[in-house]
């Protein structure tokens, strides 16, 4: 995952810089991750709403938040606040940018519970949605920031010996836009004649996926979902544009 950037708590933001190549709809094929793999680690049954989204309460004291500030699988994920101050003038995007705002990232994941503990109990995370290539499958697992709509996405059930490649499709980020289909035009009138999609995924939304030169995914996805999502609601408001 390339540096990504994501609101918190009104004033800060979180800058994930993840050093190894860059991982939600419309999601990869199921023989390139997923649980379907043959071994590929499963959650434990049942497998509940309260199980997965989990009684977490915020950290109470700055002691707690600083023990806590290392990821706790080791990802090579490092977090920085800083204040946000308003700009200057106001921001005039280019004719040529597709989108002006980053919606979320996605990396890759062995623990779910593990990791909660760190994004939702430490940073104060929200549920957002869930679901899997099957119905009955968490292979993705998505958390908004504690004040705004963007998020973090667990991409799970990946093998540990995941190459270049496959970790390139994991570790995604997504940039944010109203119309899809629109994007896929510009690109393409902009030179990039290959790319995934548009499709709407499991989730519900529709989007597409381009892949940089060293092989990162960048996903491109509506705000909003077109239709009912797969094996969970969604459990918080949609961002908007």
């Amino acid at each position: 995952m390339s540096k990504r950037t994501v609101l918190v708590a009104g004033v800060v933001v979180l800058a994930f810089a993840v050093l190894a190549p860059a991982c939600s709809s419309p999601k990869p094929s199921p023989s390139s991750s997923s649980s379907a793999s043959t071994g590929a680690p499963q959650l434990p049954a049942p497998v509940g709403p309260q199980m997965l989204w989990g009684d977490l309460k915020p950290v109470v004291s700055v002691k707690e938040l600083m023990r806590d500030m290392l990821d706790p699988e080791g990802s090579r994920i490092s977090i920085s606040f800083v204040q946000r101050r308003q700009p200057a003038a106001p921001f005039k995007a280019s004719a040529k940018q597709i989108s002006t705002r980053i919606l979320h990232a996605g990396f890759v994941v062995n623990d779910l519970n593990v990791e909660n503990k760190f994004y939702r109990r430490a940073l104060g995370f929200r549920p957002y949605w869930y679901g899997g290539f099957k119905d009955k499958d968490i292979d993705w697992y998505e958390i908004q920031v504690p004040d705004g709509g963007d998020w973090i996405e667990y991409m799970l059930n990946i093998p540990a010996n995941a190459d270049h490649k496959e970790l390139g499709v994991q570790n995604h980020f997504s940039l944010g836009v109203k119309d899809v289909g629109v994007a896929a035009d510009q690109l393409k009138k902009q030179g990039l004649k290959t790319f995934d999609g548009p499709e709407v995924g499991r989730d519900g939304k529709n989007s597409l996926d381009a892949y940089d030169p060293d092989g990162t995914r960048v996903e491109v996805m509506e705000f909003t979902p077109r239709r009912t999502p797969c094996c969970h609601a969604y459990e918080a408001a949609h961002p908007s544009p």
